[in-house]
């Protein structure tokens, strides 16, 4: 029996295909060129960074360029991302990169059939403008830390034959990384638990986080209060709910810090993302509760000095920053129903480093929030 559903799936697949296909024909056409051709530019450290859609992706990838940089201050460094106002953001802070090059590619449309025409459109765009960058700065390698828009570069980026490193960040690799693997020079991964999940063709190695801060960004408590103005604080407390912030973090938060019996004594330090500072802060004002509201801020190592406890999302960047600088922390992982990714991770830690983390599933406090009321107190006292 005929199924349009059937149809139209093996239809995209086909198309999709041709679409990647056609990229490494390009690419065994660009590689000859290149072959041919290496300039100056290769030759003086020229590299390629791709990641997109989130502080998670971007943060370590950016991390990654400023290294190389460092080590080799004439290199050309090209960064391909997303073209969402974050992503242009944090790349434009950054300060350093040559070449900012953004794409509207969004996340696979999945059943919705009618946005697939577009998805493919924006697809051959992507690798289109890519090819021309790549065999135009001709880098010596390209590094990525995930996102779907690594897939199509980190693909014709093989093809054209430069390296790539792929860095999953995560205990459970997404589907891009999954399938960039395949393709990639090396891949690194974080956490012990990844390693069984990527192809057994994957070239798989434990590496490190790519933190963006060093020893010397460790301050003292009474330092980073003093840096704050709050060195009158008595306990210190910080609010972390990613790049973006969560609204679900936000709006429990100041409910149970005022109902806990250190409350008055408590400056919280609250990171909102864009949308919600003005609500939270007004939630924060009305219970009497001191509190230093803000959507996103660029010296996170004096606010991670200066607090006592800290609760936070389970973002890989988020849990290896809290390691990094030894704050005990209660995690409520993000879970959706496309991806349960910061469960993984947030379970890995907690069973690693039992003294540092503790992980509350947001379903349970949507129930009640007695247990983490608690546990916070625990945490305070």
């Amino acid at each position: 029996m005929f199924s349009f559903k059937k149809f139209l799936k093996k239809f995209f697949i086909v198309v999709l295909c041709s679409i990647l296909l056609g990229a490494i024909i390009i690419g065994i056409i660009s590689f000859v060129v290149m072959r041919k051709a290496k300039t100056e530019t290769q030759q003086n450290g020229s590299i390629c960074c791709v990641a997109g859609k989130s502080g998670g992706h971007l943060i370590p990838a950016l991390t990654l360029a400023r290294r190389y940089r460092e080590e080799h201050p004439n290199a050309h460094v090209l960064f391909f991302s997303t073209d969402t106002p974050l992503d242009k953001n944090i790349v434009q802070k950054a300060g350093f990169v040559n070449e900012h090059i953004t794409f509207a590619l969004g996340n696979v449309p999945r059943w919705d059939f009618w946005n697939w025409p577009k998805y493919f459109w924006n697809l051959s765009k992507v690798s289109w403008y890519a090819w021309r960058a790549l065999l135009k700065a001709r880098p010596e390698k390209v590094m990525t830390t995930g996102g779907f828009i690594s897939l199509p570069i980190g693909i014709i980026s093989r093809t054209l034959g430069i390296p790539i490193y792929l860095y999953e960040l995560n205990a459970v690799p997404g589907k891009a990384a999954t399938v960039l693997s395949i393709f990639a020079t090396k891949t690194f991964v974080c956490f012990d638990e990844a390693f069984s999940k990527f192809p057994r063709s994957a070239r798989v190695i434990r590496g490190t986080y790519p933190l963006r801060f060093d020893a010397n960004d460790r301050l003292t408590k009474e330092e980073a209060r003093v840096r704050l103005g709050i060195e009158n604080a008595d306990r210190v407390m910080l609010v972390i709910g990613g790049s973006q912030g969560s609204f679900f973090i936000n709006t429990i938060m100041p409910e149970v810090i005022a109902g806990l019996a250190l409350s008055k004594k408590i400056m919280v330090m609250h990171q909102t993302g864009e949308s919600d500072v003005t609500r939270v802060r007004d939630l924060y004002r009305e219970r009497g509760i001191q509190a230093l509201v803000f959507a996103y801020r660029e010296d996170m190592a004096v606010l991670y000095s200066a607090a006592d406890c800290v609760i936070s999302r389970a973002g890989a960047g988020s849990l290896f920053e809290l390691l990094f600088f030894e704050k005990p922390s209660i995690i409520v992982p993000l879970e959706t129903l496309i991806t349960d990714h910061q469960l993984d991770n947030a379970q890995a830690m907690a069973e690693q480093y039992p003294a540092f983390f503790s992980v509350f599933r947001q379903a349970d406090l949507e129930r009640s929030t007695q247990g983490f009321a608690r546990k916070l107190s625990t945490l305070l006292s």
